[in-house]
């Protein structure tokens, strides 16, 4: 027979997994805007960046490049992609930057490549990620939730167990 507190446990779990699965409907459904759809190439000698901007009238960009952290070039643009110079076996940092015509902006996360010595390039920490978003995080904190209550369903049952003669 199951304990009326593991049935309290599995209740809240479950409500707090509808709160969550609300909580990430609100969020995708917000117009924030963002720069979104960055994509990275490398051609012999230049980095091809291009990206799109979300619920933004973007009159200007500014590209933030270079061989440190923060970037120390700035290259100020209208179209939504852009070839940078690299060498070959360079770490390079990237930020775009988003303007509309009454100067406010919105900035993408840092994006960090890796030159390789031969023709590619390997990409890191580019992209926000799933963990990073605000409905990966909601959606990584119902997890945790969900396997303390069945780690407590678990304990309750083994330690509260009748045992029969």
């Amino acid at each position: 027979m199951v304990k009326k507190k593991a049935i309290k446990y599995l209740a809240i779990g479950i409500i707090i997994l509808v709160f969550f699965m609300v909580f990430l409907i609100l969020v995708n459904a917000t117009n924030s805007p963002q720069i979104t759809n960055i994509k990275i190439s490398y051609n012999n000698s230049n980095i091809i960046l291009s990206w799109s901007v979300l619920n933004f009238n973007a009159t200007k960009y500014e590209i933030l490049w270079g061989t440190t952290n923060p970037p120390q070039y700035i290259t100020t643009l209208t179209n939504t992609s852009i070839e940078i110079p690299a060498s070959p076996n360079t770490e390079y940092y990237l930020k775009i930057v988003a303007f509309n015509s009454t100067g406010y902006n919105i900035t993408s996360p840092l994006i960090t490549i890796y030159t390789t010595p031969s023709s590619g390039f390997i990409e890191t920490n580019s992209l926000p990620g799933f963990f990073e978003s605000a409905g990966g995080f909601a959606i990584i904190l119902t997890i945790i939730f969900f396997l303390g209550i069945i780690g407590e369903y678990i304990y309750y049952h083994s330690h509260h167990k009748r045992r029969y003669r």
